[in-house]
């Protein structure tokens, strides 16, 4: 009875175990196996700001200038014709982030004349340089602070309506209808500049552009000398500010323009008197303005004697020569007499000691109210010597002002005085 009992007993725990759930056969693990394995993913994405393209075109032709698959001549490396009445160039970047744009806060545009050397340095204090800072903060609507130079040497055209972007000034458009491929978010800048007939010439090479040795997105990208350097940069609003910039070049044409003013000079005297003072008929002084974009000089010299008119020694054929004429004023510190007709008075700089229009404390560059020219000072005085025995009657003569320009825009120069 007992043995019987107990292999039923037996049977019955064995059969219970075998269906109560939950309760599973382990098997003998050895030491170090890791039993049974399952497997997952981390998927991280790291996105920094990006500017995918830019250009540099002509201010009011800027139609297609947000769309970079219809590009518009691109005028970087090439020469600006800041004379041929396109006196309003813009800037023009395209950025991205694939966080959306609300997380680039800031886009900066720097430009620095290299003065014949790179790359040149942004906000250098020496003569002759340029520096120029844009800052556009990314909000919308969108702010545009001009953080050099800062006495309006430079004019950024500033949008009257920053929502509605409009031809004629600088603008911000946020896009965020996903015109790109996959998630990229576009913020297009237009950022436009007036009146470049004083920006700095710039030969790029003297004549000749090389192509770039490096990408955009390398400082190596400036390798042209004699050029403008410019540099964007986008910021996002990360712990770390994270940023990325492009560097490219572009050239100026040489401009030059000069007026002079009450040019009609009498006098009037005996034979025989000395410093007879020539003055404007119409009253007034004796000047003249002018603009420049390069290390230049100005010359005043007479065309002829001084001559009464007549023809024949019968008529009493009488000249005044030109060694009796003299003029101060500009840069000539001293009376200075004309040493013959045609042989030119540096009256601003030198051929050996140029005159530049720039060299601003801030960086930028000197202008009159009007933003354009420059007016000489002081005014030219004139004086004359009336040789013993010269005959009662009229002279005349012509007087001619040049400006001359040196070939290499990096040539050592004098500023002129502050306003």
């Amino acid at each position: 009875m007992e043995m019987e009992f107990g292999r039923w007993t037996l049977a019955v725990i064995l059969a219970l175990a075998l269906i109560i759930p939950g309760i599973a056969m382990a098997n003998d693990v050895d030491d170090g196996d890791p039993g049974t394995i399952d497997t997952g993913d981390i998927s991280l994405d790291v996105s920094e700001p990006h500017i995918d393209a830019y250009g540099l075109i002509v201010g009011a032709d800027n139609t297609f200038a947000f769309d970079p698959f219809f590009p518009l001549m691109d005028l970087v490396r090439t020469h600006l014709d800041v004379g041929g009445g396109a006196h309003e160039y813009a800037f023009w970047a395209q950025l991205r982030s694939d966080l959306g744009y609300d997380k680039l806060t800031t886009f900066d545009l720097f430009m620095h004349f290299d003065g014949g050397a790179d790359p040149g340095a942004y906000n250098d204090a020496g003569p002759g340089n340029e520096n120029i800072h844009i800052r556009v903060g990314l909000t919308d609507p969108p702010t545009f602070t001009q953080l050099m130079p800062l006495n309006d040497e430079v004019i950024l055209v500033q949008p009257t309506d920053p929502n509605v972007p409009a031809n004629f000034e600088s603008w911000v458009k946020f896009d965020s209808n996903n015109l790109n491929l996959g998630k990229e978010i576009t913020v297009m800048i237009h950022l436009k500049f007036g009146e470049w007939l004083r920006w700095a010439n710039a030969d790029g090479g003297f004549g000749s552009w090389s192509n770039p040795t490096f990408n955009a997105w390398d400082i190596g990208n400036w390798n042209n000398h004699n050029s403008w350097n410019f540099q964007m940069t986008v910021t996002d609003n990360t712990v770390a500010a994270n940023s990325e910039s492009v560097y490219d070049e572009f050239g100026i044409f040489k401009y030059t323009s000069l007026e002079y003013f009450n040019t009609n000079l009498v006098g009037d005297g005996a034979p025989g008197q000395a410093n007879v003072a020539l003055t404007p008929a119409g009253g007034g002084e004796n000047y003249f303005n002018l603009i420049c974009n390069a290390p230049h000089a100005t010359t005043i010299e007479l065309d002829a004697d001084l001559w009464n008119g007549k023809v024949n020694p019968d008529d009493r054929y009488v000249l005044i020569t030109a060694a009796n004429i003299r003029i101060t004023g500009a840069d000539l510190a001293a009376t200075t007499p004309f040493a013959d007709v045609q042989v030119p008075i540096y009256a601003v700089g030198t051929d050996a000691q140029w005159r530049i229009l720039e060299n601003l404390v801030d960086g930028g560059v000197q202008y009159l109210p009007d933003l354009r020219y420059w007016r000489v000072v002081p005014s030219l005085s004139w004086l004359l010597d009336i040789p013993p025995g010269t005959p009662e009657d009229t002279f005349t003569g012509g007087i001619t002002l040049k400006m001359v320009t040196s070939g290499n825009p990096s040539d050592a120069a004098l500023a002129y005085p502050a306003p």
